[in-house]
């Protein structure tokens, strides 16, 4: 059988040499168009690939790990993406390298050598290297630039590492743990200027002394001659933890419906508002950073927040009304209430902009819901501070309202006590109105217990607003809003799912 991999020479042992010879066509052309759509870390698998092109940006001292950059090419657009590579040489120079679980890129001869060139993101010795680079702030030198290692003192404490170890399927970004010590995070998109899950985190460590968030240790950049520096890699404390709130909360509520548990998991709306003023806090602090200085909130914020709500507002409900088809019948009814409600809906938002603004624009999460909340006994922990990663860096790094990650907390309760019905009727083939009415009358209590405590622990806030009914109108904005594209995505995506914003922004409109 003729192996498909393009045959890659090197005549120095390195993979800078190897890309730049025989066979790189082949593997630009045909292996790497076909390898990445099927990664998950890959942000556009429903578009064509023009053409793919590797930059090498350094070797490490390792002598097997390079990190190397694919610009990838789809039609007009082009993103960059982390690829890291290594050799593994075989044993026996007449056979190729043993199968391996990094996947196989190409096969690479070196003289009467022969090995097999693998995407080494998972791999723990690239991990380490990349660690100890931080550690000891080492430079490689990159084509227009160089690869900087930065590290802090808290990680140069460190004389050793433990083993290391990836941290679940892969996603957007790669983790790999270092006992319960250190997480190191591979950026695999890469866009130039300031990271936000690096900036926030080194912020809270430094001058916001946040101590619920994992702290920052160090970080690897691109440096090239002209225009702004890439993140590649960073390092933060590990956090021991019993998993993300998200799957705690829903199934401890799930285990409470069934009988087998007393504990339905609204202890966490108390410490979880919390933490949540106190972060917000944290980003509210004094400083002369322009990049987290508070702004005065202004009428005209208001007012663009105001019309993009509504903008989305209007597409959204002539979507809806072109899909009602689609939907279940109980879904239907939800839909066609909220169709009716749709002057009362844009009065609802448009009512903001007429109020007095207080408060401020901060950094905020900006991606903030129970799957970035790590349980710690009967504490907990916020984590990745990306922001969502479909935005550009300039959109998650600008200031906001600190309501907007308060929104999203609210709604993630609410799919948190949804999913816990769906599994119950999953177990019992129905839902009794009694059943049913405990899950909401969870929701309210867990909202409820948490908005209390975010606004005792916030109070103080320069970016909090003064005026009580501002707060809350402002909050019910974020909330609409952020309902508003979850009943987009489910039409798009998930159906059978869509009732749930839609039953939010019922409720909203009811509350009011």
């Amino acid at each position: 059988m003729t192996d498909p991999l393009a045959v890659l020479s090197t005549s120095d042992g390195t993979i800078t040499s190897a890309l730049n010879g025989d066979g790189v066509d082949q593997l630009q052309a045909s292996t790497l168009p076909q390898f990445l759509p099927r990664q998950r870390w890959f942000g556009a698998k429903d578009r064509a690939i023009t053409s793919v092109r590797l930059h090498p940006l350094g070797e490490l001292e390792d002598g097997v790990h390079a990190l190397i950059a694919a610009d990838v090419r789809l039609g007009e657009e082009t993103q960059r993406y982390l690829l890291p590579l290594a050799v593994q040489w075989s044993s026996d120079d007449s056979e190729p390298a043993p199968p391996t679980s990094l996947p196989a890129l190409a096969r690479i001869k070196a003289g009467a050598r022969s090995g097999t060139l693998v995407d080494s993101a998972l791999h723990p010795d690239l991990a380490r290297a990349l660690l100890e680079g931080m550690r000891n702030n080492r430079q490689l030198q990159a084509p227009d630039g160089s690869v900087v290692f930065a590290g802090t003192d808290r990680l140069r404490q460190h004389a050793d590492f433990p083993a290391a170890r990836p941290l679940g399927a892969e996603q957007s970004n790669v983790s790999i743990a270092f006992g319960n010590e250190i997480i190191l995070k591979l950026y695999r998109r890469l866009r130039p200027g300031e990271q936000p899950d690096v900036e926030v985190a080194r912020f809270l460590t430094g001058a916001g002394q946040f101590r619920n968030a994992p702290a920052f240790l160090g970080e690897i950049m691109l440096r090239p001659d002209r225009g702004e520096a890439t993140t590649l890699a960073a390092a933060f404390a590990f956090v021991p933890n019993q998993g993300d709130a998200w799957a705690f909360v829903t199934t401890a509520l799930t285990q409470s419906l069934l009988g087998s548990s007393d504990d339905d998991g609204a202890w966490i709306g108390t410490i979880l508002g919390q933490r949540t003023a106190e972060m917000h806090q944290s980003l509210a602090v004094k400083t002369s950073d322009p990049d987290f200085h508070v702004e005065a909130l202004e009428r005209d914020d208001v007012a663009a927040w105001v019309k993009e709500a509504v903008e989305e507002t209007h597409d959204l409900l002539d979507r809806l009304q072109a899909g009602l088809s689609v939907l279940s019948a109980s879904a239907r009814i939800v839909a066609e209430e909220v169709l009716r409600a749709r002057d009362l809906l844009v009065q609802r938002i448009e009512a903001t902009a007429a109020m007095s603004p207080s408060g401020g624009r901060s950094r905020i999460h900006g991606d903030y819901h129970l799957g970035q909340v790590l349980i710690t006994n009967r504490d907990v922990m916020i984590i990745d501070f990306e922001g969502e990663p479909k935005r550009s860096l300039a959109e998650r790094r600008a200031k906001s309202s600190p309501l907007r990650d308060v929104a999203g907390m609210l709604r993630s309760f609410h799919y948190a006590a949804w999913t816990a019905l769906d599994r119950y009727r999953h177990e019992h083939g129905t839902v009794p109105d009694a059943v049913r009415a405990r899950v909401m009358a969870w929701q309210q209590r867990v909202a409820e217990e948490f908005l209390a405590a975010y606004q005792v622990h916030v109070a103080g806030a320069s970016s909090y607003p003064t005026d009580a009914d501002f707060a809350r109108a402002l909050t019910d904005l974020f909330v609409l809003q952020k309902a508003i594209y979850e009943v987009g995505y489910e039409l798009a995506n998930r159906p059978d799912w869509v009732e749930i914003p839609l039953s939010g922004i019922r409720d909203l409109l009811n509350e009011g």
